[in-house]
């Protein structure tokens, strides 16, 4: 039983905060647009396989107060995805995209800032070193394209995440057109197959990724270069197996990509957080742990 007590009157005491759905809001002054956790019936109610078309929960509100809307499933015909383990399991797809989308607006903020600061978050189940990305193109497992040729078209992109050919995860960022400034990970032993928490961030100190499992953690950065003179702001930010680059079936990158499992992820507009994205990523990585079950995936209890 649940006793819910309402008042026809407004407080404002100081310090009073609003109700928010997740610990990694605590703080953000608005800045994480939109975040969805498949372990949680919050963020995923039904606990079941996804189906095209399907509400994914944005957790980023306030109840009574959306500030932006939620995400959405986009699964091409023909493709079956599992709920597996608390994450989205992509083992046995054939084809894409298949996707989590963000809402329009998640990237509006970044846009208008006077720098393209931001920090994306996914956490995945990585694929094994035999079922690595060996082909020439990129395998993404984050993007705000949709076309086959990301930003090459050029489309106007915030970010790609992929796997590259020899064990590299890159992120490469659009500055002009078919231009992008990259940093890499040279991919361990301690990544594959695991549980990871994969960040890539661009603020004042330069750009970069991070990607930690239990086991380890590697870190790529570059310098900050200059803004994206692109204008994504009605970009829609996309993890899980994106259209672009991915290539046809049955081709190396795709390969790779269908060996995932996707439980959670964010975006979030440092400009606007002004938070540290390293400190950011490690306090919910520690909560994420604090769910783990023995199996290594996570739930909310």
């Amino acid at each position: 039983m649940t006793i819910l007590i309402k008042s026809p009157n407004v407080s404002t005491a100081a310090g009073l905060k609003k109700f928010r759905l997740d610990p990694l809001l605590d703080g953000d002054n608005g800045g994480v647009k939109f975040l969805f956790d498949f372990p949680s019936k919050v963020g995923w109610p039904g606990q079941d396989a996804p189906t095209n078309g399907d509400v994914v929960k944005n957790v980023a509100t306030t109840p009574g107060l959306m500030e932006l809307g939620d995400g959405a499933m986009n699964i091409v015909s023909g493709q079956t995805p599992a709920f597996a383990g608390g994450g989205i399991d992509f083992n046995g797809s054939t084809n894409d995209p298949i996707e989590v989308v963000g809402p329009v607006g998640s990237l509006s903020s970044i846009a208008a800032a006077d720098n393209d600061y931001f920090l994306i978050c996914c956490y995945m189940r990585m694929p094994s070193s035999g079922d690595w990305n060996t082909s020439g193109s990129l395998a993404p497992l984050f993007c705000t394209t949709s076309g086959s040729n990301g930003w090459t078209t050029p489309e106007a992109d915030l970010l790609t995440i992929a796997m590259q050919s020899a064990g590299i995860l890159t992120i490469r960022r659009q500055t002009a057109g078919a231009t992008a400034a990259r940093a890499d990970i040279a991919m361990s032993s301690n990544f594959y197959g695991q549980f990871c928490q994969i960040v890539a961030w661009r603020n004042a100190a330069g750009m970069g990724i991070r990607i930690k499992s239990d086991l380890a953690e590697q870190t790529g950065t570059a310098v900050v270069g200059s803004n994206n003179s692109e204008d994504f702001s009605a970009k829609q930010p996309r993890w899980g197996i994106p259209n672009s680059f991915n290539g046809l079936s049955g081709t190396a990158a795709h390969r790779a990509t269908h060996k995932t499992r996707l439980y959670r992820g964010w975006i979030e507009d440092l400009s606007q957080s002004g938070r540290n994205p390293l400190t950011v990523a490690d306090a919910d990585w520690t909560r994420v742990q604090a769910r783990k079950t023995a199996s290594g995936d996570t739930i909310f209890v």
